[in-house]
């Protein structure tokens, strides 16, 4: 509805995958960004509903876009894949980067800021560190057996600090699965926090894990 205040625009951007159902002015660029396209190549971790809100409108939107943007040449070979017919010229690889503020942020790069994340989250032993939304192509469970296995053969004291909020589906409960693995103990689960302590954890890690199925592109390594 907001869009049809609007009859003079040049270009309609969005990054959110689809265009609008509803024509747009067809004299205008359409422009698209799509990160990947996980719910056509593996539907089973999807709800229904977030299916039936991507799925059918993907094909119509890569065929009215004028131009789409990926962060991979990884997602581009993907969406040619599945969608034979859209043109690759069209598709634009637009590689994502890190913004130097990521290099320090108050000065986080001091041992002292990583102390801090230590003693207010009882971080103990070699911390093994996950950025993310939990996924379940994203295999928390599988790193939470690998520490298992590790603490159960070597003694290790081993801290695993899970950041991110829980988008499993099906889903899968963080701390239940611990203590299937005899981890309970071990696992810290932040589901939000600050860029400060975000960079704080970073440092305060020994190990940062990802052992990701499935990715358009992520960023989180980079």
């Amino acid at each position: 509805s907001k869009l049809s205040k609007f009859k003079d625009y040049d270009i309609y951007f969005t990054p959110e995958y689809i265009l609008p159902v509803r024509p747009l002015n067809a004299a205008n660029k359409k422009i698209v960004t799509i990160f990947d396209i996980s719910y056509i190549a593996h539907p089973e971790w999807f709800p229904r509903r977030q299916l039936f809100s991507l799925r059918p409108l993907t094909g119509p939107t890569l065929k009215k876009a004028d131009i789409i943007l990926t962060g991979s040449e990884s997602t581009k070979n993907e969406i040619l894949k599945y969608y034979r017919n859209i043109n690759a010229d069209k598709i634009q690889v637009t590689h994502l980067g890190v913004d130097k503020k990521f290099e320090d942020i108050n000065g986080t790069k001091d041992d002292y800021y990583s102390d801090i994340v230590k003693t207010k989250y009882s971080l103990k032993g070699k911390v093994v560190l996950f950025v993310g939304l939990v996924m379940n192509r994203r295999n928390v469970p599988v790193i939470m057996e690998a520490i298992s296995n590790l603490k159960r053969r070597n003694g290790e004291d081993i801290t695993f600090v899970i950041l991110g909020h829980n988008h499993t589906y099906p889903y899968i409960d963080i701390f239940e699965t611990a203590k299937k693995f005899g981890i309970e103990d071990n696992v810290r689960w932040i589901k939000y926090t600050s860029d400060e302590e975000v960079f704080s954890l970073y440092k305060a890690a020994d190990v940062f894990m990802c052992a990701s199925l499935y990715e358009g592109f992520n960023i989180t390594p980079l």
